[in-house]
């Protein structure tokens, strides 16, 4: 919170504004500054989006949709038919349509729809992540981009399978389709269990036992370190078995 006033000041260094909208993007909940009132945040955010900075604009975008999308709609429907829109802002917009989707399912569907079918990839990655905020109304097709499409975009339709576990879509079909990642070895398997590990954060139920193999794993030894992470997170949201898988991973 003692940060925010930092995002909405132009002088302030862009790599310090770009950090702490960052957080703000992965963060749940987001309080005021102390003494401050809950629009101060909305209004600090917007005052970024109007950032000089084209980096600062397009980190204050998905944060901006999240904290009020009802005025964020009208911006990115008009971003939608830019055909100028610097790449940076349309991936973000992208990411943003995920943050419509409780509010405005409609007119989210619309856009990502559009975007998932962009010719840039790195666009289609965002707009798959996005897709997951949509619980179960993506997940057939994030399952198919998760297996055959430019590897950043499978990794964006990891993340976006994962979003629909937390949003309301199946669990298990989530997981299975992040693990066509994981079966296969290498940086495919090692993205798979970081996606696993941010999963954990809010339902760790399904996502324990990949975590521990990835833990114990003496094939990729990057593979231990993701592990650990995502079991630490799990015990954090309360998994009990998380726990005992980490007293496990230290086992010879």
């Amino acid at each position: 919170a003692a940060l925010l006033p930092l995002i909405g000041q132009e002088r302030a260094p862009a790599e310090a504004r770009i950090f702490v909208l960052d957080l703000m993007r992965t963060t749940d909940v987001i309080p005021p500054p102390t003494g401050g009132k809950p629009e101060d945040v909305a209004n600090a955010v917007r005052a970024a989006f109007q950032s000089h900075s084209v980096s600062v604009r397009a980190a204050a975008l998905p944060v901006y949709a999240k904290l009020d999308a009802g005025r964020a709609v009208g911006d990115l429907t008009t971003m939608l038919d830019d055909k100028k829109l610097d790449k940076p802002l349309k991936v973000a917009a992208a990411l943003a349509w995920g943050e419509v989707a409780s509010s405005n399912k409609d007119s989210a569907t619309t856009a990502l729809d559009k975007l998932l079918k962009d010719e840039d990839s790195d666009v289609r990655a965002a707009a798959a992540e996005a897709a997951g905020k949509l619980g179960r109304t993506y997940q057939d097709k994030l399952i198919k981009m998760a297996k055959a499409e430019n590897y950043n975009v499978r990794i964006g339709a990891a993340e976006g399978l994962a979003n629909t576990a937390i949003t309301g879509g199946s669990g298990p079909v989530a997981v299975d389709g992040i693990a066509q990642l994981w079966r296969e070895k290498g940086r495919p398997r090692r993205d798979a269990a970081k996606v696993f590990a941010h999963l954990a954060q809010k339902k760790p139920g399904y996502v324990i036992e990949y975590l521990a193999s990835a833990a114990k794993n003496t094939e990729d030894p990057a593979l231990h370190p993701i592990g650990i992470d995502g079991l630490c997170a799990a015990s954090f949201a309360g998994s009990p078995d998380a726990r005992r898988a980490l007293a496990r991973s230290t086992d010879d």
